[in-house]
């Protein structure tokens, strides 16, 4: 493959794009992700022109700066991050009671507020949330449980 087609290749226009999408997203102008990720000054531009391809150090930069996988930023999927799906999948499996739906939702408002990033990835502080509240659903259903056994044995 010729350098012409390279440049032409959909896989790289569609990677160019999308990087330069989640820089946007994060507010970033070419000069401050070069700063922040410690690249030569014009990388960006280049990659995202596509008249240079990135290396493996700067995907890897790039999905961690942006919190996506690697998969994502290759156009493999739509899917940003697995851990974020392995949030949904946690909610979607788990009731909560009230109480726990407003802890849940106050870590989740103030993690977003923090980065300004509706993509990051969860807070120490969330996560540990979530595994009290996973404790707790254990702690109940396990009360629940001995409950019944009681009511079985005076019922006999």
């Amino acid at each position: 493959m010729n350098k012409e087609d390279r440049r032409n290749d959909p896989a790289r226009i569609a990677f160019c794009i999308k990087l330069a999408n989640l820089r946007r997203e994060l507010r970033l102008n070419q000069y401050d992700m070069e700063a922040k990720l410690n690249l030569p000054k014009g990388s960006i531009s280049k990659i995202e022109r596509g008249v240079r391809e990135p290396t493996w150090r700067e995907i890897n930069l790039f999905a961690d700066l942006f919190h996506v996988s690697l998969d994502y930023l290759a156009g493999k999927t739509t899917i940003r991050s697995p851990r974020r799906m392995d949030l949904f999948d946690y909610l979607k499996n788990h009731s909560f009671t009230d109480r726990q739906l407003t802890l849940l939702e106050d870590s989740l408002y103030e993690n977003r507020r923090r980065y300004m990033d509706p993509y990051s990835i969860l807070s120490d502080e969330t996560e540990t949330l979530f595994e009290q509240l996973n404790a707790e659903n254990e702690e109940t259903e396990g009360s629940e449980k001995a409950d019944d056994t009681d009511a079985t044995d005076m019922e006999g």
